[in-house]
């Protein structure tokens, strides 16, 4: 049972991330909720932006996309 709605958030990123593991192309990546708001960073900026694009090295980078959730 979701409690609140940053568990309602959670659940929904969980959903929309499952589907990224290997990116070549942009994403599409969430600004907000009905519940809240989300602020992503990218552990590597020349590969993935904070935005969802993507800039293609030629090999796999592994990059760590982090969402920040406010609940309203």
């Amino acid at each position: 049972m979701l409690n609140s709605g940053a568990d309602i958030i959670e659940k929904q990123l969980s959903e929309i991330m499952s589907e990224y593991t290997l990116v070549s192309e942009n994403i599409s990546l969430p600004k907000e909720f009905s519940s809240g708001t989300v602020s992503w960073s990218s552990s590597n900026e020349q590969v993935i932006s904070s935005d969802g694009k993507v800039f293609t090295t030629g090999e796999d980078v592994k990059v760590l996309l982090t969402a920040e959730i406010s609940a309203n």
